[in-house]
């Protein structure tokens, strides 16, 4: 399994987002969940190193404040467990601004900072409605996963991101 290159750009912070995030960019490391350590929902993990894999430089870029609207509290707890022992980065509230050849430029929306994040690989997993963005200028490729591409049920959104990650 590999994408195109090391240095990943998602767009769109939902369960899809995410859930691409943690397939792309966590596979160097393992969380394996044994169960609830308390009510409050602090978890009890072992963490396995896996050598075959080395992880990408993943970067979630989402408008809404916060990552992974929707999704169940436990799952987001082991999901965003994951990403971050990968180092998986995210930029909630931020907008992109454009995709160039080998960059997207976002734009915080609180403080109207233009950040430039270097890209060889762009996944548009974002949205309740189909989003388009002009790629016309741009050599890299670039996916649109789930609502990104047509509206539709969750499960067929991860699916599809399966089968795209799979063609490589």
């Amino acid at each position: 399994m590999r994408i195109s290159g090391d240095k990943v750009v998602i767009i769109g912070g939902g369960a899809t987002g995410c859930e691409s995030a943690e397939f792309f960019g966590a596979q160097e490391y393992e969380l394996n969940v044994h169960r609830l350590k308390n009510f409050a929902g602090d978890l009890d993990i072992t963490v396995t190193h896996n050598d075959k894999f080395h992880n990408k430089d993943v970067t979630i870029v989402e408008m809404m404040p916060e990552l992974g609207i929707g999704m169940g509290d436990f799952e987001k707890r082991i999901l965003f467990a994951t990403l971050k022992e990968n180092g998986v980065k995210s930029m909630v509230n931020t907008k992109v601004w454009n995709i160039d050849d080998g960059v997207v430029r976002v734009v915080d929306k609180n403080r109207g900072d233009v950040v430039e994040l270097p890209a060889d690989t762009v996944i548009l997993a974002g949205g309740l409605r189909p989003t388009s963005i002009d790629t016309s200028n741009v050599t890299i490729p670039v996916y649109s996963i789930g609502d990104a591409d047509r509206p539709g049920r969750i499960i067929n959104a991860l699916l599809q991101a399966y089968c795209t990650a799979r063609e490589f």
